[in-house]
Formats: structure tokens, sequence, C-alpha cells
């Protein structure tokens, strides 16, 4: 998966549970791919076996970060709410000027996490 791949990916996911709490990773998974294209094409490239790896992480960085409110368990991260943070994140994602920032500084963020590498962006 390439960072632009990556970055859709991660922006859908917010979208997504922005739309649906309360809800679960499961679930906005699903509903991805049952309504888009682009994540389903993503998911079906790169495996469902390995994706559902990338996108479990994901949900946990997403929930441990402050993004999403709700509870990780073993089997499913439940999301009560999106925090303001996830909601500014969705919003500075919708300029172009972000996205470009953003995958420049790839690099810096792929050795850490994006979550983390948001918040030092969006509260500085």
């Amino acid at each position: 998966m390439n960072v632009e791949e990556y970055l859709y990916i991660y922006f859908s996911v917010i979208a997504k549970a922005v739309e649906l709490y309360p809800t679960s990773d499961k679930d906005v998974v699903y509903q991805l791919s049952a309504s888009d294209k682009k994540f389903y094409d993503i998911v079906q490239r790169v495996g469902e076996e390995h994706m559902a790896l990338q996108l479990r992480q994901l949900f946990i960085e997403l929930a441990n970060n402050g993004i999403f409110k709700g509870t990780v368990t073993k089997q499913v991260v439940i999301i009560n709410a999106v925090t303001p943070l996830g909601y500014s994140i969705l919003e500075a994602s919708k300029k172009p000027t972000f996205w470009q920032k953003i995958k420049k500084a790839a690099p810096k963020w792929a050795a850490n996490s994006l979550t983390n590498f948001l918040i030092a962006y969006l509260t500085r």
C-alpha cells in the first residue's frame, strides 16, 4: 500500500466512524467495503487478511490516541464517539495542501504513527 492509499484509508475510517457512531471497527470496515469502491479495491489488492491486521492496528491507534472514544477488546474496537481532535483531522483532510504536506512528511510519521504526527501538526 502506498502513502496516498494509506492516507485514503486513514481518513475514510475516521469519516465513516463519524457517520456511524456508536459503532464498532467491524461495522465501519463493512460499511466502507460495501459503499466505497476505492476502499474495497485497496483491500482486495493488499489482501483481506493482511488488511484486516492493518485496520485492527489503525483502530487501536485511533482509540489509544484519543481520536475515538470507546473500548478496545481482544475481538472488537467499540466506538462510542469521535473526539473534537478527530473532527479537526477530518476538516484538515479536506484541504489539498494538507494532503501534500502529510505525504511529503511520510518518512517522519511512518517511523512512528500518523496519528501522533497529525496531533503534533494540528496542535502546534
